[in-house]
C-alpha cells in the first residue's frame, strides 16, 4: 500500500471568499485615505479662497481709504472758505453731484441694498444690466448716465472730492480783466519770480509733459488766497510761461461766460487741483467683476476707469452723519442722509 494513499488531500492558499473579503476591505481602506485627502484639499482650498478674498478686501479698503481722508482737504486752507463755483452750470455735461464744491461726499445706493434687505445678486452679474434710476444719490437724484453703464447692480457707489496745492503756480502779479486770470507756469519774467518744483523734486523750469500732470487740459481748478475761492476749469492752452483762466466751453463742462472774479487775487494766491473720484463695482474685460476708481477731476469727458482690485462683487457704504451739536453720528444709507440730518453732513464712512 502506498504511505500517501490514505492521507487526505490539502490545498494552499487563499479561497475567493477570502480574497473578496481582503479585497474589500482594501478598498474600504483606501476610500477612506482618498476621502481624507480630499476633504484635507477641499479645506485647503477654501482657506486659500478665504485668504484671497480677505487680502483683496483689505487691499481694496487701503487704496479707498487716503481718498476719503482728504475729502474737502484743502492744506492749511481751512474752514470759513468763501468758495464760489465758477462752472457753466448750464451745459449738458454738468453734473451738480460732480462738481458742487459745497458737497464733497456723494453716494449712491442701489435699491433693495440697505441695512435690513436681501438681495440675491443676479447671474450673471455684469455691468450695465441695471438702468441707472435703480441707484439713488445722497440728493435724491438717480444715477448719471456717465455712470449708469459701468456698475454692477446690486453695488453702491461714492465719490470723493478733494483739493491738492499745486507748488510753485500761482497767479501772475494781478487779477487781469474780470474775466481771465493769467497763471504763472514757467518762472514768466514779467510774474513774481515762483521757484517751480520738479517732478524730480527739484527747482526749475516745469517741461510740458511736467505741467500737464500738475494741471491737465480740461483739469478742475481751485484758486483761493485762504479767504475766497473760485472754481474753474482750465479751457485753453498756456501761451509761454502763463496760462489764462478765462470764461468758455470748448471743453466740458466749462466756465461760465463771465467770471466774475470773487476777489482780485495777486501773487500770494494758491492753485489747487481738484479731484473728483467715484469708486465704483464694474466689469472688466475678461468678464470678471473688479472695484474700479474714476477721475472726474478733467470734466470727466476724458476720465478713462482704473481697475483696482479684481475678484470683487459688490460694494456696501454706509455715512456717519453728524445729527446734533452734541456731536452724535448715525450710519445711514447713502440715500438715506437727508432722513436723519436737515443738512448733508458727513462725517465718515464705513465700506465694505
Amino acid at each position: 500500500m502506498s504511505p500517501f494513499r490514505n492521507r487526505a488531500f490539502r490545498q494552499s492558499g487563499f479561497g475567493l471568499l477570502e480574497l473578496m473579503i481582503a479585497l474589500a476591505l482594501g478598498v474600504l481602506v483606501i476610500g477612506g485615505v482618498i476621502q481624507v485627502f480630499y476633504s484635507t484639499s477641499q479645506t485647503y482650498r477654501m482657506q486659500q479662497a478665504m485668504s484671497r478674498v480677505q487680502e483683496a478686501g483689505r487691499y481694496a479698503i487701503d487704496l479707498m481709504t487716503p481718498e476719503v481722508r482728504k475729502a474737502a482737504m484743502l492744506s492749511f486752507c481751512i474752514g470759513g472758505l468763501d468758495l464760489r463755483n465758477r462752472l457753466d452750470s448750464t451745459s449738458a455735461d454738468y453734473e451738480a453731484e460732480f462738481f458742487n464744491p459745497d458737497q464733497t461726499v456723494v453716494g449712491w445706493n442701489f435699491n433693495a441694498t440697505g441695512i435690513d434687505d436681501n438681495y440675491d445678486l443676479p447671474d450673471p452679474l455684469t455691468a450695465g444690466s441695471s438702468a441707472g434710476g435703480n441707484w439713488v444719490s445722497t440728493n435724491g437724484n438717480a444715477l448719471p448716465d456717465l455712470l449708469a453703464g459701468l456698475s454692477v447692480p446690486g453695488s453702491d457707489l461714492f465719490l470723493i472730492k478733494s483739493a491738492e496745492q499745486v507748488p510753485g503756480l500761482t497767479v501772475c502779479g494781478s487779477a487781469g480783466t474780470d474775466d481771465t486770470l493769467p497763471i504763472n507756469m514757467n518762472n514768466n519774467g514779467g510774474c513774481a519770480p515762483v521757484p517751480q518744483v520738479r517732478g524730480d523734486g527739484t527747482n526749475g523750469t516745469l517741461t510740458d509733459r511736467e505741467l500737464e500732470e500738475l494741471v491737465p487740459s480740461g483739469g478742475i481748478l481751485l484758486i483761493t488766497n485762504c479767504m475766497r475761492g473760485d472754481l474753474v476749469q482750465r479751457v485753453n492752452n498756456a501761451t509761454g510761461n502763463t496760462l489764462t483762466i478765462s470764461g468758455g466751453n470748448n471743453v466740458s463742462p466749462g466756465n461760465q461766460a463771465g467770471l466774475g472774479w470773487s476777489t482780485t487775487y495777486d501773487d500770494t494766491a494758491q492753485i489747487y487741483s481738484v479731484r473728483s473720484v467715484v469708486f465704483y463695482v464694474g466689469t472688466n474685460a475678461a468678464g470678471t467683476n473688479s472695484l474700479f476708481r474714476l477721475n472726474l477731476g478733467n470734466g470727466g469727458t476724458n476720465a478713462v476707469p482704473e481697475e483696482l482690485v479684481e475678484g470683487i462683487e459688490s460694494m456696501q457704504v454706509l455715512f456717519g452723519v453728524l445729527t446734533n451739536n452734541a456731536g452724535r453720528v448715525q450710519y445711514v444709507e447713502p440715500d438715506q442722509v437727508t432722513t436723519v440730518s436737515s443738512e448733508v453732513n458727513i462725517v465718515s464712512a464705513q465700506i465694505s
